[in-house]
């Protein structure tokens, strides 16, 4: 109203403009149009910056058109409705930077903002839990924090996206507010353990971001912690316990649990619920079955402890997997490695006990079941042979069939299971276990950590191509197949479901019709499609 530019503080190129003016609203919303969301490139949505719900005085001159808070916050109140209006009549979604929900003047408007009919998609609270304005990594105290935990606990529409950071790279350390060291890790954990507090489970769209302002504060970060934590669904909201004057935030999940300590005080001895792994940053590419059981957790001020119930780890196989081993596919490798993955014979499935045998539960590899995998979630401790039984046999009643061939090697590879489980890897020789089915027991023993075994069954017919449902005969049926199919590396190279690569060179030809020809059945000595026992 003075006719004098208000400039922000960090540029004398950025002005504050008149944000609860209809005519610049309608401005903005028009120029928008015209700039992004009349492009090709049309995008989903617009992020909006420096949206503060708020007057924030480190960020410019109070203008002389809103003198009071309350004039501030009305006119960005009007803003976020406006532009909301405008850009979902357009089919554009709106992400606003509505900073500071830690005021209690914030997180009024936050709420307001939420129930009004014209709701931006997304609010974002930019250093939310710990920011690293002002020196390495500041915490907000317990009021203030646990007003960005309740602002995702009770806004019902908008979304909340809860951004941290720190003035650390990272992995370094540095010194907090109270003038304490702390870690990167440290600061990241705290984080993530007070979006967990309060993330609303039954909405489900509340985000987390951590980043640090060292390397490149706008850069998205990924973290191993985002794929290894899980701690499944929220039981109910959080609780709060106090502990000689300083409250503990905790929540239970159905996995495991997370506390959180905002005050400026150490707390110890907390007791947890039940035994549970804590994990942590240094071991979170471990397995936590292998941790030990704690019942009670130490919990410095301003840290996160993040835990997974015990009797959540329960060793379960969740994956079985034939394999052809030293072929095309492994890299014509014998040996057990990564390698190995690639040769999964990925149309091929367990017979699991009660089931009935089909083409997808047994093999034609020209050199017999060799190569065979388990993948065990919560997998205690190694295994070796002796944790397995192998039983080789041709008819629906395993229990007398006879002991397979041992196999040659055991090997574990921790994490490169399916959904992270850990993968067992068993070979056998070339066509020690040919032509007939295998029987193969997890036993349930202290390496494995079953509570009862699992048992499964795959089968071999070396040059069968499945051209019959109802038997598993190789005859010249198909060695036609093979004849009709050809395939060569330069041309056309098999993948690795092809019926008639026998011996998985990628190729189909001449040395395949060999194959058939070599192993022709006939009904006595075809591979029997089984029925096997429960």
């Amino acid at each position: 109203s003075s006719a004098q530019r208000i400039n922000t503080y960090y540029s004398t190129n950025r002005r504050v403009l008149d944000f609860g003016s209809a005519g610049f609203q309608a401005y903005w919303l028009e120029a928008t149009e015209h700039d992004i969301v009349d492009q090709e490139w049309r995008p989903d949505g617009v992020f909006v910056d420096n949206c503060m719900v708020t007057y924030p005085s480190y960020f410019c001159e109070r203008p002389a058109k809103y003198p009071t808070g309350a004039d501030w916050t009305d006119a960005m109140l009007s803003w976020h409705k406006a532009l909301s209006a405008g850009l979902h009549a357009r089919g554009i979604k709106i992400w606003t930077n509505s900073d500071p929900v830690s005021d209690a003047a914030g997180y009024a408007a936050w709420l307001a903002i939420d129930a009004d009919p014209d709701y931006p998609d997304w609010l974002n609270s930019e250093g939310t839990f710990c920011h690293g304005w002002g020196g390495n990594c500041r915490w907000y105290d317990e009021t203030k924090w646990k007003r960005q935990v309740d602002v995702m606990v009770n806004m019902v529409n908008c979304g909340a996206a809860m951004f941290s950071h720190v003035d650390m790279a990272e992995g370094a350390s540095g010194t907090d507010n109270y003038g304490e060291p702390v870690s990167y890790w440290d600061a990241l954990w705290y984080a993530m353990g007070s979006y967990l507090i309060g993330r609303n489970d039954v909405r489900g769209n509340d985000v987390f971001y951590f980043s640090n302002k060292v390397e490149a504060y706008y850069k998205l970060y990924w973290y191993d912690e985002y794929d290894r934590i899980d701690v499944g669904d929220a039981v109910g909201t959080y609780q709060v316990t106090n502990y000689g004057g300083r409250n503990i935030y905790w929540r239970e999940f159905t996995e495991g649990y997370v506390y959180v300590n905002p005050t400026s005080g150490d707390v110890s001895s907390i007791p947890l619920g039940e035994p549970c792994k804590q994990l942590s940053h240094a071991t979170i590419n471990d397995n936590p079955a292998t941790f030990p059981d704690v019942t009670s957790i130490n919990l410095v001020s301003h840290r996160a402890a993040i835990l997974i119930k015990s009797s959540s780890l329960v060793a379960e196989v969740v994956g079985r997997h034939v394999f052809y081993n030293d072929c095309s596919f492994d890299g014509d490798d014998p040996a057990a490695n990564t390698n190995d993955d690639a040769a999964i014979a990925t149309d091929k499935s367990a017979l699991l006990p009660g089931g009935a045998a089909t083409f997808a539960n047994y093999t034609s590899y020209a050199r017999g079941i060799n190569g065979v995998m388990v993948d065990i979630e919560n997998l205690p401790a190694a295994p070796t042979a002796s944790d397995f039984e192998f039983k080789v046999g041709n008819d629906s009643n395993p229990a007398g069939w006879v002991t397979a061939p041992a196999p040659t090697s055991v090997t574990l590879r921790v994490g490169a299971g399916a959904s992270g489980s850990d993968r067992v890897t068993i070979i056998w020789a070339d066509n020690a276990i040919e032509k007939q089915w295998m029987q193969l027991t997890v036993k349930a023993t202290a390496n494995t950590g079953l509570t009862i075994p699992d048992v499964f069954y795959f089968g071999n017919a070396i040059g069968e191509t499945g051209n019959s449902p109802s038997d598993a005969g190789v005859t010249l049926a198909d060695e036609v197949a093979v004849q009709t199919d050809p395939h060569t590396l330069m041309v056309n190279p098999t993948d690795i479901t092809n019926i008639c690569d026998f011996n998985r060179d990628r190729k189909v030809g001449p040395t395949d019709a060999i194959i058939v020809r070599d192993n022709a059945t006939n009904m006595f000595l075809a591979l029997q499609l089984i029925t096997v026992p429960l």
